[in-house]
């Protein structure tokens, strides 16, 4: 949908996107359904996914991010970032029988730069957000894989 880009401050600049998407199946007739079968669960049977929003597809997502530069003496720099994403929420399979919430992830990290080392503090998922990455459905039992918790290290780089 659209993308911003601006310098907030002479040392702060902020980036954010916006994605809004109208999806749906317009010819699937054979898909697989466990929980809205005519026949009481647990089956499988197959209908029409006509209709129904595409797999993994929020209708609205997006993007904000902030990256704040700090010069400091002998050509030494310290950079803090912060971003987050977030959607709408999605389904996770073409019959839209198990839905996954809208939810947002936050990621930081701190840098300090000295000539050619880097050394950044980073953390990932910060608000620990517990979500789905994918849920499997079969006619008597739903497996899902989660994404992993709040997280965190120390990279250190050089460049040469």
């Amino acid at each position: 949908f659209g993308d911003a880009h601006g310098h907030v401050a002479e040392r702060l600049t902020l980036n954010a996107g916006l994605e809004l998407e109208q999806d749906r199946f317009t010819s699937f007739s054979n898909a697989d359904f466990f929980l809205s079968c005519p026949t009481p669960y647990p089956t499988i049977c197959s209908l029409s996914a006509n209709g129904k929003q595409l797999p993994q597809t929020p209708n609205a997502s997006g993007t904000v991010n902030l990256d704040y530069r700090l010069p400091l003496s002998n050509g030494q720099e310290v950079r803090f970032n912060l971003n987050e994403a977030a959607n709408g929420g999605y389904y996770f399979a073409p019959n839209n029988e198990y839905r996954q919430p809208g939810y947002a992830l936050t990621n930081g990290s701190i840098a300090w730069t000295r000539d050619r080392y880097t050394v950044t503090l980073w953390g990932k998922n910060l608000t620990n957000v517990i979500y789905p990455v994918s849920v499997n459905q079969a006619p008597t039992a739903v497996a899902a894989a989660y994404a992993a918790p709040r997280t965190y290290g120390i990279t250190l780089g050089a460049t040469f």
